[in-house]
C-alpha cells in the first residue's frame, strides 16, 4: 500500500484528492494531512481517515486543533509543519496554492519522494 501525505487538504484540490484516495483505499493510505488554518475541517478529516500526522500552518490555533484530533495523532504546527508532514509518506499531494506551497514542493523534491 502506498502512503500519501495530503497537504492543503481542506481546500478544493485537497478535498477532491481525498475523495480519490479514499475511493482507492485498497491501494493508498493517507498518513498525513495539512492545512493552514481551517481547524474544524482539518479535525473532521483527521477523524475520518486517522492519519499519523496532522500539520497546521497557523500555530496560534494548535491547542484548539489538538483537542479535536484522534488520540495518538502527532500534531505539527508552524511555518514548516506542512513541509515536515510531507516527508511522512511515500507520495505527497500538494494542494497548497501559490508561493505558500513552494516549501512543501521543495521538501518533497529534496527528499527524493514523489
Amino acid at each position: 500500500m502506498t502512503t500519501v501525505a495530503l497537504l492543503g487538504s481542506t481546500g478544493s484540490i485537497g478535498t477532491q484528492a481525498m475523495e480519490v484516495v479514499e475511493a482507492e483505499s485498497d491501494r493508498f493510505e493517507i498518513v498525513a494531512l495539512g492545512a493552514n488554518s481551517s481547524v474544524e475541517q482539518l479535525a473532521q478529516q483527521a477523524n475520518r481517515v486517522h492519519p499519523q500526522v496532522v500539520a497546521l500552518g497557523d500555530s496560534s490555533r494548535a491547542g484548539e486543533l489538538k483537542e479535536l484530533l484522534p488520540a495518538g495523532t502527532e500534531l505539527l504546527a508552524g511555518p514548516d509543519a506542512m513541509a515536515e508532514a510531507a516527508l511522512a509518506a511515500e507520495v505527497a499531494v500538494n494542494g497548497v496554492v501559490g508561493f505558500a506551497g513552494l516549501p512543501v514542493t521543495l521538501a518533497v523534491l529534496g527528499s527524493g519522494r514523489r
